[in-house]
């Protein structure tokens, strides 16, 4: 009788153990995570993507910009009148094309090592280093605020990602979620504000002041426009 129960409990642990190896081989398998994460700073939404397969920056097609006719008989009307008469208003901005890029602002990165920690995980967070900010600027050499509005404007009502005049970050300030760094292990994540590089024409009613006559004038412009809420962070361990 005290020999069955002695092999009872002896197979009771073959059982146990053999249920552990599985669990044991997969957590040694698994050494690293190298992953991207574009999270929304407004609503705290994730997204995530693989390192090795990272974000293409493809072009997005949208609005049809003038033909050449139109913009060759602008400016041959432009040129019958004096440019001291000329008065432009601005009418709208056709976007022709936009193109997201996720690294567009580089914020800095922040780093956990927990090599020498032997047992317990350490937690990672992006904490930003300085205090800064990331503007929408254009190709035009001179431009008031309406263009750069218009421009910004357009790329919030039709990019994924949205855009606006300008992103700032904080000293200090952490952003993004929270991830573990495993024992014996260095993590780091190197944070970005995405922006989108906005192509299109401008279009302009001219007034011409002395006779109240106008003409249509289109002026083709490119803008690069920070990301709304949007930030790309890479996360990677191990690191060096």
């Amino acid at each position: 009788m005290k020999t069955k129960k002695t092999l009872t409990v002896i197979l009771m642990i073959v059982l146990v153990f053999s249920s552990m190896v599985p669990v044991l081989a997969k957590s040694q398998s698994e050494k690293g995570t190298s992953i991207g994460i574009i999270w929304d700073e407004e609503t705290g939404k994730t997204t995530y993507y693989d390192l090795d397969n990272p974000l293409k920056d493809k072009p997005i097609h949208l609005d049809k910009q003038p033909s050449n006719e139109d913009i060759e008989n602008a400016k041959k009307k432009k040129s019958d009148i004096s440019p001291q008469a000329l008065m432009p208003v601005l009418i709208r901005y056709d976007q022709d094309s936009a193109r997201i890029n996720y690294e567009a602002e580089y914020v800095g990165f922040t780093r956990v090592d927990n090599s020498k920690n032997l047992f317990t995980p350490a937690s990672i967070i992006f904490i930003a280093d300085d205090t800064d900010s990331f503007s929408a600027s254009t190709s035009a050499t001179y431009e008031t605020g309406l263009e750069l509005d218009a421009i910004v404007a357009k790329v919030q009502a039709t990019v994924t990602i949205g855009g606006t005049v300008k992103r700032e970050w904080t000293a200090g300030h952490s952003y993004g979620a929270e991830s573990s760094v495993p024992p014996r292990e260095i993590g780091r994540i190197t944070a970005y504000i995405p922006g989108t590089y906005s192509a299109g024409t401008l279009v302009y009613k001219v007034y011409n002041t002395y006779d109240d006559s106008y003409f249509i004038d289109y002026v083709d412009i490119g803008a690069t426009v920070p990301a709304n809420h949007a930030w790309n962070l890479k996360v990677e361990i191990p690191s060096e």
